[in-house]
Parts: C-alpha cells; sequence; structure tokens
C-alpha cells in the first residue's frame, strides 16, 4: 500500500500532461505556393503534441502544405501587434521570408481571429508560418505553444489608441 500511492501519483502526473497536449484546435493556416502566387489562409487543424506542433490543412487540395514544426527548433514567436509590425516593417527577416515574392501583408490582420507568426528553423534554413486561432480559444492554445517552445515567452504588442491627430506640419509665419 505504501508504494501504491506514490506509483499512482506519479501516473495521474504523467497521463494529465499528456492529456493537455491532446487537444486540437481549428483555425487558419498560411498556405503558400510560390509556382502559382497563391498566398491564402485557408482551414486547417492545429494540433500540439509534446515536441511538435502538426499543422494539417482540411482541404485535400492543400495537403502539401501540411507541416510539423519541431518545438524545439521554434526561435521567435511574435502576436498582436508586434506580430503585425515584423510582417510590414520592410526590414523584417519574416516579413521578407514570407510576403517578399507575394506581398499581401495587408489582408492578413483580422479582428475575430488572434495571429501567431512563428519563425523557426527547418533543415537548417531560417522560415516563418502563420496561424490564426479563434479569440476564445487563443488562451488555451497560447499556453501549450509556450509549452512546446521550451517556455518561450511569446512577444505580444497591445494595439495603442492615440488622441493625437496629424494635421501636417506646422506653418510659421
Amino acid at each position: 500500500m505504501k508504494q501504491f500511492i506514490p506509483v499512482l501519483s506519479v501516473a495521474v502526473v504523467l497521463c494529465s500532461n499528456t492529456l493537455a497536449f491532446a487537444e486540437v484546435f481549428e483555425g487558419k493556416c498560411l498556405y503558400l505556393d510560390q509556382e502559382n502566387s497563391e498566398n491564402k489562409f485557408h482551414s486547417c487543424l492545429i494540433n500540439s503534441s509534446s515536441s511538435n506542433l502538426s499543422l494539417t490543412f482540411k482541404s485535400s487540395k492543400y495537403q502539401s502544405g501540411n507541416q510539423a514544426i519541431g518545438g524545439n527548433s521554434i526561435t521567435q514567436i511574435a502576436s498582436g501587434n508586434y506580430a503585425k509590425r515584423l510582417l510590414s516593417d520592410s526590414g523584417s527577416i519574416i516579413g521578407g521570408i514570407l510576403f517578399a515574392p507575394l506581398g499581401i501583408a495587408s489582408r492578413i490582420f483580422k479582428k475575430d481571429y488572434q495571429m501567431y507568426v512563428l519563425d523557426y528553423k527547418k533543415q537548417g534554413n531560417q522560415t516563418a508560418t502563420i496561424i490564426r486561432i479563434k479569440q476564445k480559444e487563443a488562451p488555451k492554445f497560447q499556453q501549450e505553444l509556450r509549452t512546446l517552445a521550451r517556455n518561450m515567452l511569446i512577444t505580444f504588442e497591445e494595439s495603442k489608441k492615440s488622441t493625437v491627430i496629424d494635421v501636417g506640419p506646422d506653418f510659421k509665419k
């Protein structure tokens, strides 16, 4: 009986950690087809395991875009306005990787989704992708994403409301 209680405690902890990674999220993933210049978001299933983030497109037409991103290969995670800035800045490495030949940065920001930009290494090369999760599922997904990426901080910047109106240069006589 003395051995049963510690064994049971360990089993509960191991099972709860396994279950935490079992959730599949529905969202939108960026599908890039360089040959046909196609770059749109399509419905996908996002599954986080203990070592990988799997992105699987629902439509059979986009199965070539399915990917598995290793948690240890993720170098940066951005969300909110910081992600928007990463994608729209002309000198941004991530924006250059994803949109230099395609130019769709202005079409990717939707308010009903929380967007995550993942910068990662694939076969030694730096690359990136974008995932959009419904707002109500974002906190849970974010927690799983941080766990997968070795508790990496997700760089997030709230939108700022400014009451200053720029009316142009100040002309003095």
